[in-house]
C-alpha cells in the first residue's frame, strides 16, 4: 500500500514565545507531520522556542521579514513545498486543531481526499476574565467561549490539498480552488466564501481560536502591529471576540501529550561567539 503524502501546517509567526512549543506539541501529537514556519522579526524569543522543539526533522522556519507578508508566505509555501505534501493547513498560532472523535488530523483527512480541501470553523474562545496572562498552558487557561451559533463563528480556515489551490485569494481564509470543491466536514461546499451562511455545529473537527487569551496578551499581540491588513485591534476587537458564556473542556485531553513534548525540550544553543567573547572581556 502506497504511504501518505504529509500532512503540513503554513504559518506566519511574530512574538508567540509563549504558546508556539504548546502549538508544535499539540499539533504533531494529532498528526501533522510538517511545520512550515514564516518568522515575521520575532524579538520575544519565539525562534528560541521553535528550536526547543525535539522533533526538529518536522520544522522549516523561513526568516519573513516583509510588511502584510501573510498571503506571499502562503504562497511562497505552496510553489515551494506543495508537490512533496498530501495537505496544507493554513492556520495562526492562536488557532488549535482539535479532533472532536479521539481520531487523528490525517485519519480525518483521509475521507476528503476527492475535494479540493476542507473548511474548518471557528469556535471562539475568550479570556475566561484573565487580566493577566496565566502561567500554563492555553489549552487549559482559556476553556471559555462563544456560544457555537456566535456570528463570528461562520469563519472558517481551510486545510487544502496543494494540488486542490488554483490561486490565492486576498484572505488566508478561502484559496481559488481548482474545482470548486471545498467542502465542510458534512460535504456541503463552501462556495468560495470565506464565511458560512450560519454557524455550524462541528462533530469532527474544530478550529479553536484563542485571539484575546489575556487582557495582558491582547495588548501584547495589538502592539506587535498586523501580518495581514485586517480588522483593527482595538478595544471594539477585543469585546467583540471576549466570549465567554460556555464552558468548554473539549480540549484538556491534549494537554497530556504537549506535556509529553515539554519533557523532551531540547537545551538552549549556546550563544555563537561565547566563548570568544569571554576570552576578549578578560
Amino acid at each position: 500500500m502506497a504511504s501518505r503524502r504529509p500532512v503540513a501546517i503554513v504559518a506566519i509567526v511574530k512574538n508567540e514565545a509563549h504558546l508556539i512549543f504548546e502549538w508544535l506539541a499539540h499539533h504533531a501529537a494529532i498528526g501533522v507531520d510538517r511545520f512550515i514556519l514564516y518568522d515575521n522579526r520575532s524579538t520575544d524569543g519565539t525562534r528560541d522556542e521553535i528550536r526547543a522543539f525535539p522533533d526538529q526533522g518536522r520544522i522549516t522556519l523561513i526568516d519573513w521579514p516583509m510588511a502584510f507578508g501573510q498571503m506571499p508566505a502562503y504562497r511562497d509555501a505552496h510553489r515551494r513545498f506543495g508537490r512533496r505534501l498530501g495537505w496544507m493547513a493554513f492556520i495562526d498560532a492562536d488557532e488549535f486543531l482539535i479532533p472532536l472523535q479521539g481520531e487523528t488530523l490525517p485519519g480525518i483527512l483521509a475521507g476528503f481526499e476527492a475535494e479540493d480541501g476542507l473548511a474548518v470553523p471557528w469556535t471562539l474562545f475568550g479570556s475566561g476574565g484573565h487580566d493577566r496572562r496565566p502561567h500554563g498552558l492555553v489549552l487549559e487557561n482559556f476553556t471559555r467561549r462563544a456560544p457555537l451559533d456566535f456570528e463570528v463563528n461562520r469563519h472558517i480556515k481551510c486545510i487544502m490539498r496543494p494540488e486542490g489551490i488554483d490561486d490565492f485569494t486576498a484572505s488566508p481564509h478561502i484559496f481559488v480552488a481548482r474545482h470548486n470543491r471545498i467542502v465542510r466536514e458534512d460535504g456541503l461546499s463552501v462556495d468560495g466564501k470565506s464565511l458560512l451562511p450560519a454557524p455550524i455545529e462541528p462533530r469532527r473537527l474544530r478550529l479553536h481560536h484563542y485571539v484575546v487569551q489575556s487582557r495582558q496578551d491582547f495588548e501584547i499581540k495589538r502592539s506587535r502591529g498586523l501580518c495581514h491588513p485586517s480588522q483593527p485591534r482595538d478595544e471594539a476587537f477585543f469585546d467583540l471576540h471576549d466570549r465567554n458564556e460556555v464552558e468548554d473542556l473539549t480540549a484538556l485531553p491534549f494537554a497530556a501529550a504537549v506535556r509529553a513534548f515539554q519533557a523532551r525540550r531540547r537545551p538552549p544553543r549556546p550563544a555563537r561567539f561565547a566563548g570568544l567573547k569571554r576570552l576578549f572581556s578578560r
